[in-house]
């Protein structure tokens, strides 16, 4: 088995996972992916319908309709993603899985066909095997683009962002992941940053707005439920307000600037 020191801080390449409700920002988040030096010129794989957040702006877009294209996009930056001597991409943005796994993954899984929308009536509830099925298939496409920034050859891994929405499972009495199973409980284990994205409210009674807010640190919300967020080595801190790529690679290597 083959041996290796592990990377220098500065020489890592990031692998997060953003949650939040509707309407917080990911989509957002995901356009400052592209303005971060260290993670440009990135591809913004849509699975979430939202890219008109992202209108006039200088950034590349694959919208996916079926799992093939899916494995596409992976072989291609597992395999092509290179033309003369340098990288075509340096990351890539998976916006969001929530959609992947409902939207492809779901009906591959129950054999509905290419398009799962042909005959609406005609749609069957998905099982608790499907649902056992999505959940294997989902875990190991987040694992497969987690891998692209730990690859073996250092000059060929990207940073890996990946976004989805928000879930309170009141059962476990966490906040978590928008995910088939206890998948959007064990998620965290897969990535170097595990953030949940929120609006807040700032300033002055008379004068107050709201702001995005990532928290990069388990705690506690208002009711006692556990908002499940992690970062590896503490290099984030608590959290961190209007959030981009370029202050999350910053304060992870202690570089960084916007373009």
């Amino acid at each position: 088995m083959k041996t290796r020191k592990p990377p220098n801080w500065g020489d890592t390449r990031l692998n997060v996972l953003i949650y939040s409700l509707t309407g917080a920002g990911k989509t957002h988040f995901c356009g400052t992916v592209q303005r971060c030096r260290q993670a440009s010129p990135t591809l913004v794989v849509d699975c979430a319908g939202g890219m008109t957040t992202l209108a006039g702006q200088n950034i590349r877009i694959v919208h996916p309709a079926n799992m093939s294209d899916i494995q596409e996009v992976y072989d291609y930056f597992r395999h092509r993603n290179w033309r003369k001597g340098s990288q075509v991409y340096k990351s890539v943005c998976l916006d969001g899985i929530t959609g992947i796994n409902q939207e492809l993954i779901m009906p591959l899984v129950k054999e509905d066909g290419e398009n799962p929308y042909e005959d609406l009536a005609s749609r069957t509830p998905a099982t608790r095997q499907d649902y056992l099925k999505s959940h294997e298939v989902t875990r190991r496409t987040l694992k497969a683009f987690r891998d692209l920034c730990q690859l073996d050859e250092p000059e060929r891994r990207i940073h890996v962002v990946m976004t989805a929405l928000e879930k309170n499972d009141e059962r476990r009495e966490i906040v978590c992941p928008q995910l088939p199973g206890v998948l959007g409980i064990e998620v965290g284990s897969y990535v170097d940053v595990l953030a949940r994205l929120s609006l807040e409210t700032v300033g002055e009674e008379d004068d107050d707005r709201l702001e995005r807010y990532l928290l990069t640190e388990e705690t506690l919300d208002d009711s006692g439920l556990k908002i499940l967020a992690k970062n590896r080595g503490n290099r984030l801190g608590a959290g961190m307000w209007k959030p981009t790529m370029t202050k999350i690679i910053k304060r992870w290597t202690a570089e960084g600037g916007e373009k």
